[in-house]
């Protein structure tokens, strides 16, 4: 009973080991690669990090299967340091002939890429879109009034590059309205034979410019995605007019009106300049982008030529003055 026993458990324990794969006498084996550049991974699964490639007819040593996966140790890099990976069964064959292996040429190790951002990225912008302008200035104490804004246009051409993912740098070139309006709140008033007489201010600042923002964009997804931007822009100042209307009452009543249109780029400065912020949204069309974005811009130059005034009516101002634009300024665009 007692040998019966025995040869049973003999039986069983050699069954099991018929199912492990023969490595030979080392518990190795040598294994020959039987396609074109296999794959040779991290771990025992296709999604984790490609470590190398070997070449048709390469020949590793094995140390142990798992599952359909084999554990091969890799040749010696030029640095002698020696990797081991993963490859996959249908990719080799077991070499039942030790003495028959060549040694294997050294992998193809995958060169790091460098985090970048995606080439659709880059590219000609086209745009233009609605601006509504005013300015700031330090005469506003003095001459109390009713500010609103001039509504005038952006648009123009950019182009768009690429640094390093998420992050983009934008450089564009525009025709930009700026300027604004301002409207008298208290007129000049006489009483003459108990009737009323007031004189009314209004007028429109007409600056245009070509502008040169260049802004840097954080996009949050890759292809269709929303984006902030912030940056500066230099404008050379083209023109600015002075729209004035001035209106006569007679009791509340007008009876009478002056208009005219007076030339200040003699008294303003050529150089404008400020920040720029803004946000948007790029939808992609299969390497084409339709774009739509708000942006802000704060002018910090004093487009007051005070010298030009001083030098014109000969007299000397008592103290600095400045003006200066600002705008906010909604654009569609393509970029393609």
């Amino acid at each position: 009973m007692k040998n019966a026993k025995r040869a049973m458990i003999i039986f069983f324990c050699l069954l099991v080991v018929s199912q492990v794969p023969d490595f030979g006498q080392t518990s190795t084996a040598r294994v020959r690669i039987i396609v074109d550049g296999a794959r040779i991974y991290a771990q025992a699964d296709p999604t984790s990090a490609n470590i190398a490639v070997l070449p048709f007819d390469s020949v590793v040593v094995a140390e142990w299967r798992t599952g359909d996966w084999y554990l091969v140790v890799l040749p010696a890099d030029e640095k002698g340091i020696v990797t081991k990976g993963y490859v996959h069964v249908n990719e080799i064959e077991v070499l039942t002939d030790a003495g028959a292996a060549q040694a294997a040429p050294r992998p193809q190790i995958p060169a790091p890429q460098a985090s970048a951002a995606p080439p659709s990225v880059s590219g000609f912008k086209v745009m233009g879109g609605l601006s509504l302008a005013d300015v700031t200035n330090k005469a506003e104490r003095y001459a109390p009034g009713k500010k609103s804004y001039r509504q005038g246009f952006q648009g123009g051409m950019g182009f768009e590059i690429g640094l390093v993912h998420p992050v983009s740098l934008e450089i564009d070139v525009v025709y930009f309205q700026k300027g604004g309006k301002y409207e008298e709140t208290r007129p000049t008033t006489i009483i003459i034979g108990g009737v009323t007489y007031s004189y009314h201010d209004a007028l429109t600042m007409k600056g245009d410019e070509i502008s040169v923002p260049a802004l840097l964009k954080l996009r949050f997804l890759k292809g269709t995605s929303p984006y902030v931007a912030a940056g500066a822009e230099v404008g050379y100042v083209l023109s600015n007019k002075m729209d004035w209307t001035g209106t006569s009452l007679e009791n509340g009543k007008a009876y009478d009106e002056d208009h005219a249109v007076e030339d200040m780029k003699e008294f303003t400065q050529s150089l404008d300049y400020g920040i720029v912020l803004g946000a948007g949204f790029e939808l992609n069309l299969g390497g084409t982008f339709l774009t739509i974005d708000g942006r802000y811009h704060m002018g910090l130059a004093n487009l007051i030529n005070q010298k030009a005034i001083e030098d014109k009516y000969g007299v000397r101002l008592t103290e600095d003055l400045w003006v200066k634009s600002r705008a906010f300024v909604v654009m569609a665009g393509i970029k393609f």
